[in-house]
């Protein structure tokens, strides 16, 4: 059975010039559909949560994603030598 997170990619600056993803882990969903809806509901609430981690950032955009891509997401972005 396929797990959806959501994904909060955060805006790349000259003061941020990191490509940086906020996972949220807990509420997990069943489907796609599931988690977009659950999303737009709750934006605000999720970028006011990703902002609050990142010092104030802006988020770029938010992703429902699933678990196998994810990973395959985090194992590009590692950095080496760095465990995911």
């Amino acid at each position: 059975m396929e797990t959806f997170y959501i994904i909060i990619a955060m805006m790349i600056s000259p003061m941020y010039p990191n490509s940086d993803i906020y996972i949220i882990s807990d509420p997990t969903f069943m489907s796609s559909e599931q988690c977009v809806q659950f999303v737009g509901i709750e934006q605000q609430g999720l970028v006011n949560r990703a902002r609050s981690e990142f010092m104030g950032r802006p988020v770029e955009n938010i992703y429902c994603m699933e678990e196998q891509e994810l990973q395959k997401l985090l194992t590009y972005m590692k950095k080496p030598g760095e465990e995911i």
